[in-house]
């Protein structure tokens, strides 16, 4: 199972197909999970021409009694296999509301990541429990 996650997780993702449909709904990302060692990734997201990622971490994968787990420095995802992908959910309540469901599949990668401060303002993210629809390119 984590051979299967690492492979799907490895590569180049944009959500050009979003933008295209529709543009107002997101802005254009372009994502790359480049394998650094067998189970470790150097993961940047930048916006369409940007020369910059704005969000750039390392993670390791772990398999943990039939969970998935990605830790970086500042997160640790828990995905489990659900209905042919793997599927993280979770919601942390401090300060701000940080919301996150993501669906990892062989070819598409789901990602709602969502930040709301006390009065419901987004922080980061889009707005309601929209998704960003990533699709792998290589």
């Amino acid at each position: 199972m984590l051979e299967i996650f690492c492979d799907w997780f490895e590569g180049k993702w944009t959500n050009n197909m979003q933008v295209m449909h529709n543009p107002r709904a997101a802005a254009y990302v372009h994502v790359l999970h480049e394998r650094t060692g067998p189970n470790t990734f150097h993961c940047s997201y930048r916006y369409n021409k940007a020369k910059t990622p704005y969000r750039e971490y390392d993670c390791a994968i772990f398999h943990n009694d039939g969970e998935i787990i990605v830790k970086s420095d500042s997160a640790e995802l828990t995905f489990h296999l659900e209905n042919g992908c793997f599927r993280h959910r979770s919601s942390e309540s401090g300060i701000n509301l940080i919301e996150r469901e993501i669906y990892l599949g062989q070819d598409h990668y789901h990602v709602m990541d969502k930040c709301t401060d006390p009065d419901g303002n987004i922080i980061w993210g889009l707005e309601g429990n929209e998704f960003f629809w990533f699709d792998k390119v290589l």
